[in-house]
């Protein structure tokens, strides 16, 4: 295999060392590393290459070795028929010495195993053959003169070998696996990555390890890490005019006694300008001046989210449905969450009342066959938590009341819940639609929402993800001990009040 060197681009400079088998270049700030590698699924491609072959081999034993048992057959009955026409006088006298002369002639053929003359009474006259003992394919045919039995004759062909066949296909064999072996190359070529794809894996490692610089400085200043970039902001970054070398390294012309460290500080100092233009939604009154070389993240586009609510409805049974029984089961869900989120957003010294003081309901929609969508606002470390807190109680306070209608056989739906950022509704939308389970709650927020939730919602990724959003959506697990225990007492307040009585026998 050829030893091929690519040029790929890091933007972290480190020292040589002695030891060290891959090669800087300080002056274009580039690593020069000779990759040996395979091309994607190359051992893959052997192993069919190598069934191939084993296909070819096989064919071509079954193929000749038919080929010959056809062939051995029509010599053993040609030479059958001769030898009865020539054995006609000899075998009427009884004349071995003659006979055994004729016989003689067919024993340099090497098909031949063995030749056998006898009389009518199956007494062998003549027997001779190269090899008696073997066993192969028997050809026999009667000797008759003037419609009388003299006797019989039969030969023995050899048996057809398998190991004379491919030792006689040599030739063929080795050019079929050098002319494997070649496609084996070719395709080690050809699906090879090219140097722009190498290149562009380059940009975006570049990309990555920016972001991971970016990051690291955070953790050092303020403590706190940055979020993953989502799917829209790393296109945003490969759309830009500048290249992300260009935007790493803008003074590209120094000399090379510049250290990494000098051009990291100029990044992030960049990068804290272009935050800082941004205004931050939850300024506090007693919040602590900030450092200029802190960082601080912009969390006013996360001052709102939305949530929808939906019916698990495999079967479709809320369109089949009488209206007479899905208007008043639709304007009783209504019920049930407005007493829900007057339960949940109620002023108390509740311990959940005190994490989500500052966030509030904006808009709420009618409920229908398609569900509901409520909007929250307010703060935004309080938003996330806000969420999930309403989506469980209304998935617990919709687990007593389905059960309560299924035991009187009344129709009801079980629910499941997403909550995302507003723009994302599509998104959400669709995650709820392919794994959205019964009484199941799926979140869509950004790092710096979910890191509200460490310590007090358990949280779990979407097993198999095939898209960039299906990663970045987590599913609901379970809440604090502290936090689920007032929830079920609020559930409990709920579904005791004398207004869900006289809402529950009114539907």
């Amino acid at each position: 295999m050829q030893k091929i060197c690519r040029h790929v681009y890091l933007p972290l400079v480190r020292q040589k060392n002695k030891h060290d088998n891959v090669a800087f270049n300080y002056r274009q700030r580039k690593f020069i590393i000779p990759m040996n590698y395979l091309a994607p699924r190359q051992g893959i491609f052997a192993i069919i290459l190598l069934i191939s072959f084993c296909l070819n081999i096989i064919m071509l034993v079954f193929s000749t070795e038919k080929q010959q048992y056809e062939y051995r057959t029509d010599k053993g009955e040609k030479i059958v028929e001769q030898l009865g026409k020539e054995s006609m006088t000899a075998i009427a006298n009884q004349d071995r010495i003659s006979l055994s002369v004729l016989a003689n002639r067919y024993q340099v053929d090497n098909d031949i195993a063995k030749l056998v003359i006898s009389d009518q009474n199956k007494q062998t006259l003549v027997q001779i053959g190269q090899s008696q003992t073997e066993t192969g394919q028997v050809i026999e045919d009667n000797i008759i003169q003037n419609n009388q039995l003299l006797g019989y004759a039969s030969v023995t062909m050899k048996a057809v070998s398998k190991g004379e066949i491919i030792s006689g296909q040599w030739l063929f064999l080795l050019g079929s696996a050098i002319l494997h072996g070649f496609l084996w190359l070719i395709y080690g070529y050809l699906a090879r990555p090219t140097r722009q794809q190498l290149e562009q894996l380059g940009e975006k490692v570049q990309q990555r390890l920016a972001l991971a610089r970016i990051n690291n400085e955070n953790m050092a200043t303020t403590g706190v890490a940055d979020p993953q970039p989502s799917s829209e902001e790393a296109l945003s970054v490969e759309q830009d005019s500048r290249s992300i070398t260009d935007f790493l390294y803008p003074n590209k012309n120094q000399t090379d006694s510049d250290s990494t460290l000098d051009d990291t500080q100029s990044f992030a100092s960049e990068l804290h300008t272009a935050e800082n233009d941004a205004p931050n939604i939850y300024q506090t009154t007693a919040q602590p001046s900030v450092s200029p070389n802190v960082i601080v993240p912009a969390y006013n586009q996360y001052a709102q989210i939305q949530m929808q609510i939906c019916f698990f409805d495999e079967f479709h049974l809320l369109d089949r449905v009488a209206p007479e029984l899905a208007n008043p089961y639709l304007r009783l869900c209504d019920q049930l969450f407005a007493r829900t989120a007057e339960s949940l957003f109620e002023h108390s010294h509740a311990l959940i009342n005190r994490y989500i003081k500052d966030v509030k309901l904006t808009q709420v929609s009618h409920f229908s066959t398609q569900g509901a969508v409520v909007h929250l606002s307010g703060k935004a470390e309080q938003l996330p938590l806000a969420s999930v807190l309403l989506a469980k109680l209304v998935i617990m306070v919709n687990q007593v009341v389905y059960e309560k209608h299924r035991e009187l056989s009344r129709f009801a739906l079980p629910i499941h819940v997403g909550a995302s950022l507003n723009q994302q509704y599509d998104a959400i939308h669709q995650l709820m639609a392919n794994h959205g389970k019964e009484d199941g709650l799926l979140l869509l927020y950004p790092q710096p929402l979910l890191k509200t939730l460490d310590g007090q919602v358990q949280l779990k990724n979407i097993k198999h993800p095939t898209s960039v959003i299906e990663r970045e959506a987590l599913l609901y697990q379970g809440l604090s001990a502290i936090l689920m225990k007032e929830m079920i007492e609020k559930r409990d307040t709920i579904l005791t009040s004398s207004d869900t009585d006289n809402m529950d026998k009114s539907s």
